[in-house]
């Protein structure tokens, strides 16, 4: 046995080793790391010799390990690609699998030029581990120091955050344990399954995963790209024989009237050697589905080639499909043109929605780690509001956060906080435009009423968002898609740059300064007539249900709101002195009213507390005009005095920027909408 020192494992006998092997580890883990196992391995026709090196607490901090970091030593001058191979097997299989670091490694050789060797080469193999490439003699040479410089070096090299083409590997894979669950489900019972989602939720990355995880020997997975301009204009049967041929070469007729009993013939030989099960993963669905279809052919091919298959499936369960795209409609519509459509009713459903908020913060942290990022709580939980857990979006932000960090400090690693990301969010997310476009521009092509009522939540238009949804089957995919939630108080976009997209996009389209739509001023005394008259009709009624409700708190008391007479008498304000006289009656009527109720059954903060919890969208409404009547003197001015304040004003305002013209106006028809919204909700909500 070696002689035992602190950065040993007693256990671990050194002495064993080719004695530069052994300097080699030792010069390694003398900079701060404690060696727990070293061994020398033959694998793949080649030698390796590799070390667990357990961090020091400050190592850990620094390069942000949960584990052990493996350092492999080459004796060869040359590198080749079953160097590689030799690692990824070691790093896959136990004792390393679970106790090393799986995203990165050291790597010392006695190359001449490892960096050059191992740029080129995981280019090239799209390999997702980082390796830290070091020359040996430098390591024998240089300072202690010098190991970790080249790991920052190579830290600040890299960002995963980048990576935006399918996951082909498990590295970097996370999350949907859930949708995982169910496909395999699925699959085991020899049914058909579909992955439905945005644009860059992950679709592909999933079929990927599925294939891993369920391909053997004896069952053959096959991916076929839909969007590929080789595979969509080919006719029916062209692309039946070309999935044939990829199951098994084969010299049989696809004909159009031979092209089923060829392919079924193709899949008996398959069977006969040694193949269970097949399953067929179709991406990009929408590609041949009629409404969508990339090629006019596919209105009447979509029939007959999934005709083909189904009637297979009938006798033989050992063949499954899995699509992935988009759209559903694959599966959501009997008929297609007066064609019965095979696929109706026998598919699966998967939606994937953003990441969970644990999901996004295990992303981010596992990509920080490779990065040489942190990223704190604070700034994980911004991101996670504004992007809903998209992962493209998210990954986009923080590679951006990443490189702008870099530029204005040398320290590592870098440090990200919310409070940085908060100061330029508009910078950011006009570098993203692109990204959010491509998310949801295909919504208007698949689903132009979805579409519509998604532009109208990001308009403020709830009421007729509510309306419609509530009437129809509208807005279906945007709850399945999770671009829209009705979790909280009401629905909402749950990507907060996505809203402010489309708000966008709809100013820029009508030339206006505001993201909500202003009434015209020759149309303002219509206006505030009628919603006013509005108001105060569906409050009586929400009143009136609230009474025959069983433990419903009452907002005025036994009585209606007062002062409706001074209601009906309001015009819309054309100067700031308007303003607080419109204000004014809207607060003694419907705040100040509740105030006194509370007082007089003895709870003082019974607007503040009960109301709040009993009807939140109305209270927050009701806030808004408390907040306007106090501050009114404010409002004109660019100092905000109140963080409520502020928070109203910059929504009510959202991307005016400097100064508008009729503000006051503004204002107040967000006054009124808001009010007119949330009596609307909360009644709705009470039936």
């Amino acid at each position: 046995m070696s002689k035992t020192c602190d950065d040993v494992h007693s256990e671990v006998d050194l002495a064993s080793l080719h004695p530069r092997a052994k300097s080699v580890i030792e010069k390694v883990s003398s900079s701060g790391f404690r060696i727990t196992r070293a061994t020398k391995i033959i694998s793949h026709r080649t030698e390796i010799t590799v070390a667990f090196l357990s961090p020091s607490d400050h190592i850990k901090e620094l390069f942000s390990l949960e584990y052990e970091l493996l350092m492999v030593y080459n004796k060869f001058e040359t590198l080749e690609p079953r160097t590689f191979q030799a690692i990824d097997r070691y790093m896959s299989s136990l004792p390393a699998k679970g106790r090393v670091e799986s995203t990165l490694y050291l790597l010392v050789s006695e190359n001449k030029d490892p960096e050059s060797w191992v740029a080129s080469y995981m280019l090239e193999h799209k390999d997702e581990k980082v390796v830290i490439p070091l020359r040996a003699q430098a390591v024998l040479d240089q300072p202690v120091s010098h190991v970790l410089k080249e790991i920052e070096k190579n830290y600040f090299a890299v960002n995963k955050f980048k990576d935006n083409l399918p996951i082909e590997s498990d590295v970097y894979f996370f999350g949907r344990e859930k949708e995982i669950n169910k496909a395999v489900e699925s699959y085991q019972k020899k049914e058909n399954t579909g992955v439905f989602g945005l644009r860059k939720t992950g679709k592909t990355s999933l079929l990927l995963k599925l294939q891993r995880q369920l391909e053997s020997a004896q069952v053959k997975f096959l991916l076929v790209q839909l969007q590929d301009t080789a595979n969509n204009m080919l006719r029916w049967n062209g692309l039946i024989e070309k999935i044939a041929q990829q199951l098994q070469k084969n010299r049989h007729s696809f004909s159009e009237t031979e092209a089923g009993a060829s392919f079924a013939k193709v899949v008996g030989e398959c069977e006969r050697s040694g193949i269970e099960r097949i399953v067929i993963m179709f991406d990009e669905i929408e590609q041949i589905t009629p409404p969508t279809a990339a090629e006019k052919h596919w209105a009447e091919d979509y029939r007959r080639f999934f005709q083909t298959i189904r009637s297979f499936q009938t006798s033989n369960r050992n063949l499954s499909i899995m699509v992935a795209g988009l759209s559903s409609l694959c599966s959501d519509i009997d008929r297609f043109e007066g064609q019965q459509n095979p696929l109706f009713g026998i598919i699966n459903q998967i939606y994937l929605k953003g990441f969970s908020e644990s999901e996004t913060s295990n992303m981010i942290k596992k990509l920080s780690k490779v990065s040489g990022s942190v990223f704190d709580n604070s700034a994980i939980t911004f991101l996670y509001r504004s992007y809903g857990g998209h992962p493209l979006l998210t990954r986009l932000a923080c590679a951006y956060e990443l490189e702008h960090s870099r530029k204005f400090t040398t320290s590592f690693p870098s440090k990200i906080t919310a409070n940085a990301i908060q100061g330029h969010a508009s910078t950011r997310d006009r570098e993203l435009v692109f990204y959010i476009n491509h998310v949801i521009s295909e919504l208007s092509d698949y689903y132009p009423e979805e579409y519509k009522l998604l532009e109208s939540l990001a308009l403020g238009e709830y009421v007729y968002f509510v309306k419609t949804t509530k009437s129809s089957s509208a807005g279906r995919y945007l709850y399945l898609y999770g671009i829209v939630s009705n979790e909280g108080d009401s629905p909402y976009i749950t990507v907060d740059v996505v809203a402010e997209y489309l708000a966008i996009e709809d100013a820029r389209k009508h030339d206006r300064p505001t993201f909500y739509p202003v009434v015209p001023a020759d149309e303002r005394t219509s206006f505030v007539q009628t919603r006013v008259e509005e108001i105060i009709a569906d409050l009586r009624g929400f009143e009136k249900r609230i009474k025959n409700k069983d433990c419903a708190p009452l907002l005025f008391g036994p009585n209606s709101f007062p002062y409706a007479d001074r209601l009906t008498k309001i015009a819309p304000p054309v100067s700031w002195d308007d303003f607080d006289k419109n204000i004014d009656p809207l607060h003694l009527a419907f705040v100040e009213s509740i105030d006194a109720y509370g007082k007089s059954i003895g709870d003082n903060n019974y607007f503040w507390t009960t109301i709040k919890s009993a009807y939140p969208v109305l209270h927050k409404a009701l806030v808004r005009v408390r907040m306007y009547r106090i501050n009114s003197n404010h409002l004109n001015i660019k100092k905000v005095v109140n963080d409520q304040l502020d928070e109203f004003l910059a929504e009510d305002l959202a991307g005016t920027g400097e100064e508008i013209p009729d503000k006051f106006w503004v204002l107040f028809q967000r006054v009124l909408d808001e009010l007119f919204r949330a009596i609307q909700f909360e009644d709705s909500r009470l039936k």
